[in-house]
């Protein structure tokens, strides 16, 4: 019998000869089930009840990805279910929730042996307090946002009234006078920043000297020649690890350049700062996070059939495998629906993604790529998505395993594809 070949770390197997079976996955980016209203209550997309409850009748694998600050998975998945009103069976399990921020409960060092129990972590993104209490969640003690160190320093003190995430825990470690000489071990960016000009001047900051808080090494690097002051840099820059679905509005950016993305804006600023030193090599789980699209193909695998597909342990375990290798399905299409991803994107696990924008959704990119699929509304997009996979993996003379929409097909047996408006309008 031939040694089963896997495609990923994290895709089908399929054995040559052997194995015709093929699935799809498909990863929704939050913003196009629902949304918020002008009251700030969450209300559904056009279409969104229909088209998951169709997805969960029918077995085919979705996952929904979100910027993971401010809710856990689990508390996601129940806002989810009850913004979309979707009865107990079939409902969103949490397992379908994936935060863009899971990945670095194993890709970074997620244990406190790995930094030191008196290290220090900085934490960007959101509120600066919901980003604090993830990271706590994480295992860090001793957490700073740049809140933190705008109130403490004067250098940020132009911030302090500014700032739109001003610390409100009372209890907690925090930056007081006896610690301000510190140095910053690690920088986790969840989320969209919000206030780009201070969480970039902090990040720059830190990257000039050498880590620390509490003194300036700007009248010696400036002595330097950018090639000496880019290895001193690399020598001594904190670990930056970035995790976001995609880069939101600035709220208080004194430029003005509400729709820059905030990574560029740090990229400009540090341009600036350094004379043309070219900006640092980074972890970025961002725009499109390659490691965040990793986890959706084990949620989309764990969720696509009960019976022939692996199961997940834990985040910090690897993944076991159940039933007969000749008899596992080949995750051959996925698709990523309004996650910000320009035509085709292929991962690191040798899986092609493709996007698919939706026209005219607030919040949702709106895919200037010319290989994008540009769909009408939610229902179009998935359409496509299933259309197009069923038509690729009949080419290749490959058995789709979801039900084929519209009727004329078993589940795992082939059919045509045709009234998928009609069928996502059921709600029974």
């Amino acid at each position: 019998m031939p040694v089963p070949q896997r495609n990923g770390p994290y895709g089908g197997l399929l054995l040559p000869g052997e194995n015709k079976m093929a699935t799809v996955g498909l990863v929704f980016e939050m913003e196009t089930l629902m949304t918020t209203n002008p009251a700030g209550k969450y209300v559904y997309r056009n279409g969104a009840p229909g088209v998951l409850q169709y997805l969960l009748k029918n077995n085919i694998a979705f996952v929904v990805l979100y910027n993971g600050v401010e809710l856990s998975e689990k508390k996601m998945a129940h806002l989810l279910n009850k913004t979309l009103f979707l009865p107990n069976e079939p409902h969103i399990p949490i397992e379908r929730m994936v935060a863009s921020s899971s990945p670095l409960r194993t890709s970074l060092p997620a244990s406190i042996k790995d930094y030191g129990s008196q290290d220090t972590i900085l934490v960007i993104g959101g509120d600066g307090e919901k980003a604090r209490k993830l990271a706590y969640r994480y295992g860090y003690p001793f957490v700073l946002t740049t809140a933190d160190i705008a109130r403490q320093y004067d250098n940020f003190s132009r911030y302090r009234s500014s700032s739109n995430h001003t610390p409100k825990e009372k209890h907690g470690w925090r930056l007081t006078t006896r610690n301000k000489s510190l140095k910053v071990h690690g920088i986790l960016v969840f989320s969209e920043p919000l206030d780009w000009e201070l969480d970039a001047n902090v990040l720059i900051h830190l990257c000039l000297n050498c880590s620390r808080l509490g003194y300036d090494c700007g009248p010696e690097n400036a002595e330097l020649k950018p090639e000496e002051l880019a290895e001193k840099i690399a020598r001594h820059m904190p670990p930056i690890h970035i995790c976001t679905v995609g880069i939101g509005e600035s709220r208080s950016s004194p430029s003005g350049e509400a729709s820059q993305s905030w990574l560029q804006f740090l990229h400009e600023r540090w341009t600036e700062r350094t004379n043309g030193v070219p900006w640092l090599v980074y972890e970025s789980y961002g725009n499109p996070p390659d490691e965040t699209l990793q986890r959706c193909i084990e949620r989309t695998l764990v969720r696509a059939d009960k019976d022939l597909y692996i199961k997940l342990k834990g985040w910090d375990k690897d993944l076991e495998f159940e039933g007969r290798f000749a008899d596992f399905p080949r995750l051959y299409s996925t698709y990523a629906i309004g996650v910000p991803l320009d035509g085709e994107y292929h991962s690191e696990s040798g899986t092609t993604w493709k996007g698919i924008f939706i026209e005219g959704q607030d919040g949702v990119q709106s895919g200037p790529a010319e290989s994008a699929f540009v769909a009408k509304d939610l229902k179009a997009a998935v359409m496509h998505a299933l259309s197009d996979a069923y038509s690729r993996a009949a080419e290749e003379g490959l058995e789709p395993m979801w039900r084929a929409p519209g009727g004329g097909g078993q589940e795992g047996k082939p059919g045509k594809l045709k009234r998928l408006g009609n069928l996502f309008d059921r709600r029974k």
